[in-house]
């Protein structure tokens, strides 16, 4: 199973790459408004992706000082810094892999306690881009495809609110139903969900520190998906923009392939006229976004060579 996901992830890359690839050949003037982008305009964008890499490391910080010993900020920077290239360039969170494995090794943190508070990070961060979702939803001109997108995500909210509330019965009654093949992961999976809420839930700081991190992460990444529009001079409604990015968000954690390329893009094509973009200008500002990524994720890869934290963050990404 493990290699099965391993070559579908490989193959859905390699697939959405080549149509990125053919798609921008046959349509080269995607690339003119890319070239006049104003200067303030990328370094806005490159301030809220550094945002974004920083509450990584909020979040890492946090996490250790809970349950083992204290942690710098220059060294929760550094790991997420390698966090944000393992997710970016592996596919189903490489990244995290390389900071459980760094945690575990250097500050004795169980990869239990790491799981379950990420879990339960995610499961805020899901609640809270589901109601931006339905919020940009209700204020959009409604038609079929909105009115169908609005029953998804309210029943997508609807289920992370169960889950945040949901008593498990003990799991040896569920023992039978665990040995078939095909309940395990589903039982497995929502049992860790139970765990990560009531480690967060147990830990009223933590909980609502992350609580603050989830809002926080959110706004800036409505903040650089708005700037990334204004800077292509693309007109965009605040209503479409918090669908948008609650669309973006969203892809970014239930990613299949490296930063959920092209998973990404293909439901926001889907949802381009209830956007009021076209396919063109998704495109366009996917390669914005993506290639100043790249860049500055490259840059901050470059400036901390000298890091003993990034040695250590390599050694644990080799391990991982």
């Amino acid at each position: 199973m493990v290699l099965l996901r391993k070559y579908t992830s490989l193959l859905l890359t390699i697939g959405f790459l080549v149509l990125f690839v053919w798609y921008g050949w046959t349509h080269q003037e995607i690339f003119t408004d890319l070239t006049n982008i104003a200067v303030w305009a990328l370094a806005l964008i490159v301030v809220g992706k550094l945002i974004n890499v920083w509450t990584t490391g909020i979040f890492t910080k946090w996490t250790v000082e809970a349950f083992t010993d204290t942690l710098t900020q220059a060294e929760a920077f550094v790991v997420s810094v390698l966090t944000a290239i393992g997710n970016f360039f592996g596919p189903l969170f490489g990244g995290l892999g390389i900071r459980a494995v760094y945690l575990k090794k250097y500050h004795n943190l169980p990869y239990s306690k790491f799981t379950a508070t990420l879990i339960g990070y995610f499961l805020m961060m899901l609640q809270f881009n589901s109601l931006l979702a339905i919020a940009g939803l209700l204020l959009l001109p409604h038609n079929n495809q909105t009115n169908f997108v609005l029953l998804v995500f309210v029943g997508w909210f609807l289920a992370f609110l169960l889950l945040t509330v949901m008593r498990l019965p003990q799991r040896e009654k569920l023992a039978g139903i665990e040995k078939m093949k095909l309940a395990r992961p589903i039982i497995k999976t929502l049992y860790d969900i139970e765990d990560g809420w009531k480690l967060l839930v147990s830990k009223k700081k933590l909980l609502f520190q992350m609580m603050g991190l989830a809002v926080a992460n959110l706004v800036a990444l409505y903040a650089v998906n708005y700037i990334e529009f204004v800077a292509l001079d693309i007109h965009v409604t605040p209503a479409a923009m918090m669908l948008y990015t609650a669309v973006v968000q969203a892809s970014l954690l239930l990613s299949l392939t490296p930063g959920a390329v092209g998973l990404r893009e293909t439901i926001l094509i889907i949802l381009g006229t209830t956007l009021g973009i076209s396919n063109q200008q998704i495109i366009q500002v996917a390669i914005l976004d993506r290639g100043i990524y790249f860049i500055m994720l490259g840059i901050l890869f470059l400036m901390t060579r000298h890091s003993t934290f990034r040695n250590r963050a390599v050694s644990a990404a080799a391990e991982a």
